[in-house]
């Protein structure tokens, strides 16, 4: 009747299992807990019925005694030579007094017993075989003993061993007896043989458990077999499914809740097919957008499978997002056509009843639905189906596809205006420096294989900057626009035009055949540049420079004729502006040179190279040194020493010059230092600062940290500064000046007479003192003009409370001059050449200890 017994199923051993540690279990374990409760409870009953059989057996003992005292009686008053049962002997002595109670005592034949009888005292020995002949009735397991005073006198019964229940008795002697001795009854019964009689219930109880769980088992089995052939049915069918089977479908008969767990796995099977067809569909979708397929690839195979879940045709209506119009994609057989329609039609109006009717007139259908396509969240199209039944199962469907051909649109253009930001530049619409490069790489390759010869001519803007610094940047980026604008319409249709930066433009001439087309095209854009160009009210003139490099004859590689069409484009420009310059090797020479200065500097910079040479400034009145320009020196590890003329310009241009400062101050601070703890007296040194170093805000501030960092004084510093420093922003240099001068820094104006001071200018600077040029003072002893010129800076100076000192000098004639037109210093290779630290100092202690007596003849006025 139940079958197969064995249990294959998981869930069938779970349900088996679960039942019996459910039911079974219980049982077992409150079985096991009643045994245990029984076994206690039999021990209890062990241990009282032990007890009692003890107390009993010590009472018969206190029998025997009382019937040995009555037996001693009987013999007394008889013949004490007859036999006792209990007493051997048996001697009477007169009572003595005192003697009331009767008298016990445990002697090693027996108990001494005695008794008061009359006025006699009779005393007989109880032999312990006959008192402790018979100690009662033992069951098996059990063993008794008597113990004497702590010995054990005499045991019975069985031998006990293991866990063992124990039960003692004490005699009361005391309380019928005159006895110092103590007679203990020991009981002890055998654990395992109090609990034999409920042995067999424990041993047959779990072999009856056993069997009750086996056929609960059996019935389960059969149970669950029943009830559970359905769920193996609907666990196969999900096997199919998981296997990719979707047209798995089960049939249960069970007419009750199984059967209709069948009709709903049946139904979800059926939408579950349908379902992974659509995501395998738009999983192909993913895909083909993730590979960076074409709008139109993808929209292609939208519309394919539009039409096979919505069994109608299907359209998509696109705009284009640079043109006012739109185009319109289906698909027969399998391939795409596009028509380009009117982009108005698409958006404007998008829910009246005319758009509606006149997009049912473009698709040929009166019946249409629409699915909007987003680009950038901005409504660019629809995808749209035409059908005659009401749409309910494939509108989701529909609406995943449009979301796809709206992520494929948005990419496109996403990757459009990456693509053009990479390579072109915003504000012209010009291709940039990098796909300029690109192309000109291109270019060059091209030319090589072909051998023909092309050209880079480099565009740069002259005075651009004035229109940024006075109009702002506003204007200069439409006056940008303008110029590119110009030299685009100027250009030939071969050419390629590129903004490189800021006010710099270049062009690739792919090929030419002369030097004089690429004249012609220079002209052409210069002139186009040269035109007046209107900015909001103002109308702004232009030059511009152009440098010319031709490839391959100066060179195959993209930057380096880039670099050498700016060198050249530098070249243009020294002919002051609005002129073009081909390239050529010595240009490239200067270059390499000012390359190969800019890389060594960085490094004298790093490793400490750069220092100063000192040349003295004397006193025309006492001939005294108290003073000395420190003049920047770079001597290479090779020896090599550069002059200023070598290096300062380089680093004006890349901005080296600002390390300067701290040089300068560390330098000189060094010099004034080593001096004074030689015993040499110097009040200052003067250092050379450039307009550049002062270009930068806050020029004031780090000096004086410099200054103070190197733990000198402001006052033991004088710098010298040009003309070209007022030029911009007069009024920020000349509030510097005035910091540094309320410090106590001396200001000196140096190279005075070659730039554009005029006195006005000279009134408002807070100078200490006037450096005239060399210029000045070479022709003095052969020009009376020169003289004359010398002589009213003098007095200029002097009007205006400054000191003056006369650069160049070389002779005696011209000191002498120079004294009496009432110079204060003179500088020059007659009194010293500028020289190294250790030379200064070994020079001003040998002139401080001299005398100069062809100086002694009047002051010419001390400032």
């Amino acid at each position: 009747m139940l079958g197969r017994l064995d249990i294959h199923s998981s869930l069938e051993r779970k349900i088996v299992l679960l039942v019996l540690l459910v039911g079974i279990a219980p049982l077992a374990l409150m079985t096991q807990l009643a045994m245990r409760e029984i076994e206690s409870q039999t021990l209890v009953l062990a241990e009282k019925q032990l007890r009692e059989s003890t107390k009993t057996y010590a009472l018969d003992l206190l029998d025997h005694l009382a019937h040995a005292a009555s037996e001693m009686r009987i013999r007394h008053l008889g013949s004490r030579d007859l036999p006792g049962e209990l007493t051997t002997t048996l001697s009477v002595k007169p009572a003595p007094s005192g003697f009331e109670r009767a008298r016990l005592d445990v002697i090693d034949q027996g108990i001494a017993l005695s008794i008061l009888d009359g006025d006699s005292v009779l005393t007989g020995l109880v032999d312990f075989d006959g008192l402790l002949s018979n100690l009662g009735h033992l069951p098996f397991g059990v063993e008794r003993c008597v113990e004497i005073n702590g010995r054990t006198k005499r045991c019975a019964g069985s031998e006990v061993s293991g866990e063992i229940l124990k039960s003692s008795w004490t005699l009361p002697l005391t309380s019928v007896y005159e006895s110092a001795d103590r007679l203990e009854i020991i009981s002890r019964q055998q654990t395992d043989t109090a609990l034999s009689h409920v042995s067999l219930i424990s041993q047959v109880l779990p072999l009856g458990l056993l069997a009750v769980a086996a056929i609960v088992a059996l019935l389960l089995v059969w149970l669950i077999r029943q009830r559970i052939a359905p769920l193996s049915v609907l666990e196969s069918a999900t096997e199919r499914i998981s296997r990719g089977e979707y047209d798995a479908r089960v049939t249960i008969g069970t007419g009750d809740e199984l059967e209709r767990l069948g009709d709903a796995f049946n139904l979800m099977t059926g939408r579950l097919g349908e379902s992974f067809d659509r995501l395998r569909a738009m999983s192909r979708m993913d895909r083909l957008i993730l590979s960076g397929a074409s709008v139109e690839e993808v929209i292609r195979n939208a519309l394919i499978l539009a039409a096979e879940y919505s069994e109608s045709e299907s359209y998509v209506c696109l705009m284009d997002a640079s043109s006012e119009r739109g185009r319109l994609f289906r698909v027969d057989a399998d391939n795409l056509r596009i028509k380009e329609i009117d982009r108005d039609c698409l958006i404007k109006n998008a829910n009246d009843a005319a758009w509606t009717e006149a997009l049912t007139r473009l698709l040929g259908t009166a019946a249409v639905e629409r699915f909007e396509l987003r680009v950038d969240h901005d409504l660019a199209g629809w995808l749209l189906t035409t059908t005659m039944d009401e749409i309910v199962d494939w509108r989701e469907t529909l609406a995943e596809l449009a979301d796809r051909i709206s992520v494929a649109a948005t990419n496109a253009r996403r990757a459009e205006v990456l693509y053009r930001q990479a390579n072109y530049d915003g504000l012209t619409g010009l291709i940039n420096r990098q796909a300029f490069l690109d192309r000109l790489g291109e270019r060059v390759a091209i030319s090589a294989r072909s051998g023909t010869r092309g050209a880079l001519l480099f565009l740069d803007l002259d005075r651009f900057k004035q229109v940024n610094d006075t109009r702002g940047h506003v204007a200069g980026d439409e006056l940008l626009r303008a110029v590119a604008e110009r030299l685009r319409a100027k250009v030939r249709s071969s050419d390629l035009l590129a903004r490189l930066g800021g006010d710099e433009f270049a062009v690739i001439v792919p090929e030419f055949q002369s030097e004089s087309e690429l004249t012609v095209l220079c002209q052409r854009l210069i002139g186009t540049v040269n035109e007046p160009i209107r900015v909001g009210e103002i109308t702004h003139e232009i030059d511009v420079s152009v440098g010319i490099s031709v490839f391959p004859r100066d060179g195959v590689d993209p930057i380096s004729l880039l670099m050498k069409s700016d060198v050249a484009m530098y070249k243009a420009k020294e002919q002051s502006g609005s002129s073009f310059t081909f390239y050529d090797q010595e240009l490239n020479k200067a270059t390499e040179l000012r390359v190969k200065i800019e890389s060594r500097l960085r490094g004298a910079l790093a490793s400490k190279q750069l220092c100063l040479h000192f040349q003295p400034k004397m006193d025309l009145c006492d001939g005294r040194i108290v003073e000395v320009e420190g003049l920047m020196r770079w001597i290479d590890r090779g020896g090599v020493v550069y002059q200023p003329s070598d290096f300062v310009p380089i680093a004006e241009e890349t901005g080296l010059i600002h390390q300067f400062t701290s040089l300068l101050v560390e330098e000189a601070s060094l010099c004034l230092k080593t001096l004074r703890s030689n015993g040499v007296m110097l009040d200052r040194v003067a250092v050379n600062i450039s307009s550049r170093q002062f270009s930068r805000e806050g020029f004031a501030a780090r000096f004086l940290q410099a200054v103070e960092r190197a733990g000198a004084h402001a006052s033991q510093f004088e710098i010298e500064v040009t003309e070209s420093l007022f030029i911009e922003d007069a009024n920020r240099v000349v509030e510097d000046l005035h910091t540094l001068r309320s410090a106590g820094v001396r200001i000196a104006l140096d190279d005075f007479g070659t730039g554009y001071s005029s006195l006005n200018i000279l009134r408002s600077l807070p100078l200490d003192s006037l450096k005239i040029d060399r210029s000045f003072i070479t022709p003095l002893l052969t020009s009376a003009h020169a003289q004359k010129v010398a002589e009213k800076i003098i007095e200029m100076a002097k009007a205006l409370d400054l000191a003056v000192v006369a650069e160049g000098v070389e002779n005696e004639a011209e000191i002498k001059l120079l004294k009496g037109l009432g110079c204060h210093y003179v500088q020059g290779y007659l009194i010293a050449r500028p020289m190294a630290l250790d030379a200064l100092e070994t020079f001003l202690a040998r002139h401080q200890s001299q005398s100069r007596p062809r100086l002694a003849a009047g002051p010419p006025g001390r400032y």
